[in-house]
């Protein structure tokens, strides 16, 4: 299913991206977890772009993500 990219998803993958941490990300934004990993994942999905890789407790940009 596509979502529509919203700011609220662009501003926790930015924030997950600055602090390379996606529960830094969730507390500066005052959220869960989960929260910004399902924003994040809806955002690739509308992208359809791999935007951070998919590790257990590791947070890395790909390529795309980065531009």
């Amino acid at each position: 299913m596509k979502f529509a990219p919203n700011l609220t998803f662009l501003r926790y993958f930015y924030s997950a991206g600055q602090s390379k941490s996606i529960s830094k990300a969730a507390k500066e934004h005052f959220v869960s977890q989960s929260a910004i990993s399902q924003a994040i994942s809806k955002l690739e999905a509308s992208l359809n772009k791999q935007l951070i890789s998919h590790e257990k407790n590791r947070f890395q940009l790909t390529a795309e993500g980065l531009i």
